[in-house]
């Protein structure tokens, strides 16, 4: 006999033996081997799919909850965007009415021929030596100036509309004697920029 014909045999031998059942002994067989079925399909295909699903999800979570706060941080970098070019904006405006180094004398030349146009003799015009500050130079001009009320009026709106920045303080008014224009005293005082403050410059030249 040969090998194919031995087990065509043994199969029918056994579905003989199962016709041979009972039919509740059948249908415990036939629900056996559903289970088997199923429980071979849920942890060798399902299981693992649900498992790769819920990894999915976690990882979709994660990459919502990423991109919520990348969204706010760029929110805030726009904001803060914003805010810094409106103060360059603002530097660069508070820079162009301060004067450079070499604007100085020029600016002086301009105070003093708007106390000349008002009609004002100048008694005294005494550039004082720079005063540092934080990250400017203050530039005082000490002035004596002989004329009219109205005409010490002109002067100082002249220098007020200057293109750079030119303040007057410390103004004081002699009393006015008979037969003689007022003597007014006063600041005339402008700024320089300073790109290195002066302790910084300082700790630099000790380094060298």
């Amino acid at each position: 006999m040969s090998i194919s014909g031995s087990k065509s045999q043994r199969m029918d031998e056994f579905f003989e033996n199962i016709n041979a059942w009972s039919n509740t002994k059948r249908m415990l067989a036939f629900a056996i081997v559903i289970l088997l079925i199923a429980a071979v399909f849920y942890f060798l295909s399902f299981r693992p799919r649900q498992e790769k699903i819920s990894q999915l999800e976690n990882q979709l979570m994660s990459s919502e909850n990423r991109l919520g706060v990348l969204k706010n941080k760029a929110s805030q970098l726009d904001k803060f965007t914003k805010e810094l070019a409106e103060a360059e904006r603002s530097f660069k405006l508070a820079m162009q009415a301060l004067p450079d180094k070499k604007e100085i004398p020029s600016l002086l030349a301009n105070v003093s021929q708007s106390g000349h146009d008002a009609g004002l003799e100048f008694l005294l015009f005494e550039p004082k030596p720079e005063q540092l500050k934080n990250f400017y130079a203050e530039i005082p001009v000490q002035m004596q100036l002989k004329g009219g009320y109205h005409d010490v009026g002109h002067f100082f709106e002249a220098v007020a509309g200057l293109p750079r920045i030119v303040n007057i303080r410390d103004i004081t008014i002699a009393p006015k004697k008979a037969g003689e224009p007022l003597v007014t005293s006063c600041k005339a005082v402008t700024y320089k920029f300073i790109e290195t403050r002066p302790e910084e410059s300082g700790k630099a030249k000790k380094k060298k």
